[in-house]
């Protein structure tokens, strides 16, 4: 088998390349940090903290289907249910956030029993189903509040 030489044209040419490569991820990098810093920091508020709640139970959920561990699943989602039902989350009275969070509730109630049965497929379905009800509430919060300010 023959070595392969580079001409001094295909080096110029090849080390250009990865220079530039190299000098776009960095600006990249550099412009994401900077926009990291000037975004708003998180609220440290009690609505703040009882969410970090909810996502760490959300992410005991993630990691049982990852593991196929149906305790972690119904850990998870049994806390999410529960923590659903304080008065503290029931923020606001409209009918639209009232469907949201009975359909939260189904939907973890259909999710911990998928794990009871070991039915990690049918778990999986179901926490997909959980995400996108907690997507659409969160739109609707926005909206609302939105709609308040004006």
């Amino acid at each position: 088998m023959g070595t392969r030489t580079w001409t001094s044209r295909q080096i110029g040419i090849k080390g250009s390349a990865a220079f530039l490569a190299l000098a776009v991820a960095g600006l990249s990098w550099l412009s994401w940090t900077a926009d990291a810093r000037d975004k708003p920091k998180r609220g440290n508020d009690a609505l703040s903290q009882k969410m970090r709640l909810k996502l760490d139970a959300s992410s005991k959920v993630l990691e049982g289907l990852a593991l196929e561990d149906a305790e972690l699943i119904k850990e998870g989602a049994n806390a999410m249910a529960e923590q659903s039902k304080a008065e503290f989350w029931q923020i606001l009275t409209d009918s639209d956030y009232r469907d949201f969070t009975r359909d939260f509730r189904s939907s973890m109630r259909r999710l911990s029993a998928a794990a009871e049965k070991e039915n990690f497929e049918s778990a999986a379905l179901e926490w997909m189903d959980a995400v996108k009800c907690c997507l659409d509430c969160h739109k609707h919060v926005r909206s609302v509040k939105v709609d308040l300010k004006k």
